[in-house]
């Protein structure tokens, strides 16, 4: 969409978290980046406490940036409270530890418009620091970050995903990265953004990506627009084994028939200590009041099944 010959405006939402200088430098990377499109910033302090987000609450910092505070709510919950405050026909979705390269936003953009794909992530690659060596969430990625662009995910099983090898153009991707991908305003409200329910970090770029594909959207990678993520030995906050196996199960309650939720449980019991948490964890979460009212509510309006993402997708049952 342009409006008056001008580029559609975009709200580049960045949740943040004790990222000391890390978040100052995303910035400046998007300060520095030539765009043709117009956007806003908006950085949301998920309850911070290292003073990372201080430079932004003075008077006349130089970036065209909008501060919030979310009070340590988790990531899916403070990039949906950024994501309500936006101003943009569009949305970027961005971590607080990203490079990005010039004409990042146009590239995007530009798939957006010009293509069949309501959100699309770039390809990633290391961000070159001497202590950054893995995410705790990513085993082994920071090896192939280093040697290689990665374009989105898919999964392995059920319950592990893995990066995808980029192609010559753009492609479709089961899973896009949730540390840099832009997407239309009317996709993101169609489908309500993040799950509101989803607690401190783990899976949420896979909930939302199963939501897309089955109310009809569809999600592709650019493996020519490449943007820098720091890939860390440790986050900066902690994560809690529990709330990635609640997101996890939730997702699949969610979003999968009564069959796959049963062979989701047996692979997280071949697990060990993540089975333990789910045989816990499970008969609190899948309640009425919790879930299983807006399971079955969601699974009657949605365009496809989840039997027809696996499909579409090859991807292991």
């Amino acid at each position: 969409m342009r409006e008056n010959g001008q580029a559609a405006r975009v709200s580049i939402v960045i949740a943040s978290r004790n990222e000391g200088q890390l978040l100052r430098r995303t910035l400046d990377s998007m300060q520095a980046a030539a765009n043709d499109t117009s956007y806003e910033i908006i950085v949301v302090d998920d309850g911070s406490t290292d003073g990372s987000c201080d430079f932004l609450r003075r008077e006349g910092h130089p970036y065209p940036a909008r501060l919030l505070e979310s009070g340590g709510v988790g990531l899916a919950p403070a990039r949906n409270l950024g994501a309500a405050a936006a101003n943009g026909d569009h949305l970027v979705i961005c971590d607080a530890h990203i490079d990005v390269p010039p004409h990042w936003l146009d590239q995007l953009l530009h798939v957006l418009q010009q293509e069949d794909a309501d959100a699309v992530c770039p390809a990633i690659v290391d961000m070159p620091m001497a202590d950054a060596r893995i995410d705790v969430m990513r085993m082994n990625v920071a090896k192939q970050a280093k040697e290689n662009r990665m374009c989105g995910r898919t999964m392995d099983s059920l319950c592990s995903m893995r990066w995808l090898a980029p192609q010559d153009n753009s492609f479709y991707v089961p899973v896009i990265c949730g540390g840099c991908f832009a997407i239309k305003r009317s996709a993101w409200e169609a489908v309500g953004g993040y799950e509101s329910a989803f607690r401190g970090y783990g899976y949420d770029e896979e909930e939302l990506s199963i939501k897309l594909w089955t109310s009809g959207f569809a999600l592709k990678a650019d493996p020519n627009t490449v943007v820098h993520h720091r890939f860390r030995r440790f986050a900066p906050y902690a994560i809690r084994s529990d709330d990635v196996i609640h997101n996890l199960l939730y997702l699949a309650m969610r979003h999968y028939s009564d069959a796959r939720v049963e062979r989701l449980m047996q692979q997280l019991l071949e697990r060990g200590e993540d089975g333990i948490i789910a045989q816990r964890m499970y008969p609190k979460v899948f309640t009425p009041e919790n879930i299983k009212t807006k399971r079955e509510a969601y699974q009657k309006s949605r365009l496809h099944s989840d039997d027809w993402f696996f499909d579409a997708f090859h991807l292991p049952l």
